[in-house]
């Protein structure tokens, strides 16, 4: 169990690291001066989760710069990330439901200069942002004029005086629905597919595409959203177990196991999520994994009774390995670490005891079982670190399992070092 804290702090320590380490991931794009310029350049791009304030640039002759809103009219990340400079009002009113109940005052903020993201771009345009406590805004804007915040609004509605019957609720005002209206009052028909809208991206995007159909009018860019990505893949690897009984009451407790070298062989499926340029995704490993050992003790009593033990284990499993892995997503050679559970079950179990009991020259040999009705199924956690290069991946990795005794007095756990090799279609 100490090795594996130690794997657990050893895992948990690159992912600090590589956080707080992190080098800068400068991509191509251009940024629009106040001029309507055109600099050319790379961007130090972070798949914002929340937009942006400022931006750091350099040009192609190397030239490094910091933008900020009312320093730019906007910038672009080929190919699907493009920000406008705005001044706008922006609603900053809490729509939890704690706030709320609390009766906390509506806030605002005027004529802010903010880096707002384009959904759609065409006669009518829509932008978004997330502000700094995740809430979302919408924001249109049509035949260029000055982007207007699309409003949402949360109340807390108490129950009446007298009232026998609680009644408290929170309620949605859609006040976006009819500001898209008036808005969009040049395309009527599209008065009824607005009031079945509701206030997300997909919802919004539709809304203004239609509109910008309905006029005829070129949609220059629609954003396309993120999907999470779903690979297969092989993996093969050398495998070294070590299995360590502790307990008390029985033959095996403390006795010296040999290592046993063998192999673990499967297919993966890889869920590699879009947001922080891909630096995470989600593993699941259905592999085969074995290990044969053996070993032996000796012990004479206070008659002299001699007895010689020797044990052996030949087991098989099938598992399935949960696997969270953090990559860095930069360099061509690129370093990751693993952390996760396993889930195993034994195709087979064999285990033997041989007993040789020696006695004023009397030989007797038994044999049975070691651990009589080993558990099938165990559980363990594992972690590791490798590199990945184009589509192969190796990796150093340590795994720690229950192991096959049932009783409550004695475990055999297993210890696992591999060296995994896996290749990713």
């Amino acid at each position: 169990m100490k090795k594996s804290l130690f794997c657990l702090i050893l895992v948990l320590s690159f992912f600090y690291y590589e956080r707080v380490s992190a080098q800068k991931n400068f991509v191509d794009g251009y940024v629009i001066t106040v001029k309507k310029d055109t600099l050319k350049g790379h961007i130090d791009y972070r798949e914002w989760n929340l937009n942006p304030s400022l931006i750091n640039f350099t040009d192609n002759a190397g030239n490094k710069s910091i933008f900020r809103p009312d320093d730019i009219s906007g910038f672009f990340i080929t190919p699907n990330d493009h920000f406008i400079s705005s001044h706008v009002s922006l609603d900053l009113s809490s729509l939890q439901a704690k706030d709320l109940m609390e009766f906390k005052e509506s806030r605002s903020v005027k004529d802010t200069a903010l880096f707002l993201l384009t959904l759609v771009k065409g006669k009518a345009c829509l932008f978004y942002l997330k502000d700094r406590n995740d809430r979302e805004h919408f924001f249109v804007s049509v035949d260029e004029t000055q982007p207007a915040e699309l409003l949402l609004k949360k109340k807390y509605v108490t129950s009446s005086e007298g009232s026998t019957v609680s009644k408290n609720y929170v309620a949605t005002v859609e006040l976006f629905k009819g500001q898209l209206i008036v808005l969009l009052n040049d395309c009527p028909d599209l008065k009824e597919f607005i009031n079945r809208s509701d206030y997300s991206a997909a919802s919004m995007q539709a809304v203004v595409v239609r509109y910008n159909q309905c006029r005829k009018s070129t949609i220059e860019f629609v954003k396309k959203e993120e999907q999470v990505k779903i690979k297969f893949g092989l993996l093969v690897g050398a495998t070294l177990t070590k299995v360590t009984f502790k307990g008390a009451g029985d033959d095996l407790i403390g006795m010296k196991m040999t290592d046993s070298y063998s192999f673990l062989a499967g297919v993966s499926l890889h869920l590699i999520f879009p947001l922080e340029r891909a630096q995470w995704s989600l593993l699941n490993e259905f592999v085969y994994k074995s290990y044969s050992n053996s070993g032996t003790s000796s012990e004479t009593t206070w008659n002299k009774v001699k007895y010689d033990r020797t044990f052996s284990f030949n087991v098989a499993y099938l598992k399935l390995y949960t696997v969270l892995r953090y990559q860095y997503p930069q360099w061509k050679v690129r370093p990751f670490a693993d952390f996760g559970i396993s889930n195993g079950y034994a195709i087979q179990s064999k285990n033997t005891k041989t007993v040789t009991e020696t006695f004023q020259g009397k030989v007797t040999t038994t044999t049975g079982p070691a651990i009589p009705d080993p558990k099938l199924y165990e559980f363990g956690i594992l972690g590791g670190i490798g590199v990945s290069w184009w589509k192969i991946s190796g990796e150093v990795r340590y795994e720690w399992a229950q192991g096959m005794s049932p009783f409550s007095e004695m475990k055999g756990y297993e210890n696992t070092f591999s060296l995994v090799v896996s290749y990713l279609f």
